[in-house]
């Protein structure tokens, strides 16, 4: 399998998380497209106090579920703060939640644990993926539930 278009996608998300994370307290839900042209376009979704962030998570898939019907796009990603039950590695109880998903069927979620160091420096952990089912590039009977 060619991960270029995941590893672009991750790169462009995940480099957005970062910035953020660096300049602000905690990490709002995004979204990501990958163009044919290799350009990326995305869309940020506040988070209220009252909103239920999974709510927003949905709201996300739903926004690259419609840019998907257009055509012309190679990946998705969304981008989202996990709070982790127990802490991966010392002190790290956050996450960046990341899930990229490209046509076929091409779907992964992957976790890199963070915590800020002396000075509000910001420390990645080690990333942890696994590959899940599509929620974006499902095909249109999977969105039916058949």
């Amino acid at each position: 399998m060619d991960t270029t278009n995941f590893d672009q996608i991750f790169d462009f998300v995940f480099g957005f998380a970062e910035h953020y994370l660096e300049n602000r307290a905690g990490l709002h839900p995004f979204g990501a497209w990958l163009f044919e042209d290799l350009s990326v376009d995305g869309i940020l979704v506040e988070l209220g106090a009252e909103d239920d962030p999974q709510d927003k998570i949905s709201e996300l898939h739903d926004k690259l579920r419609e840019q998907v019907s257009y055509g012309d796009i190679l990946a998705t990603g969304i981008c989202y703060d996990v709070k982790l039950s127990k802490p991966v590695e010392i002190e790290m109880k956050m996450a960046v939640g990341i899930e990229i998903e490209a046509p076929g069927g091409i779907s992964s979620s992957i976790l890199v644990p963070y915590r800020y160091g002396l000075f509000n420096k910001l420390i990645f952990g080690k990333s942890i993926a696994q590959q899940t089912e599509p929620v974006v590039f499902r095909s249109t009977s999977q969105a039916q539930g058949k």
